[in-house]
């Protein structure tokens, strides 16, 4: 998801159209809070859990 938000900003700046910025801006909404939410104690924590 890091990559898609990254890649994301590239395409942002070199977009051509409305459409492709839209597109673009919607991969970064999406992506950068899913990242951020990764991230937090409680997703660290079930990662770590004892299987």
């Amino acid at each position: 998801m890091l990559f898609v938000a990254f890649g994301a900003f590239s395409d942002a700046f070199s977009a051509a159209a409305p459409g492709e910025f839209v597109d673009a801006a919607l991969r970064i909404v999406a992506g950068v809070p899913v990242v951020v939410l990764l991230f937090l104690p409680q997703a660290t924590a079930w990662f770590d859990r004892e299987k």
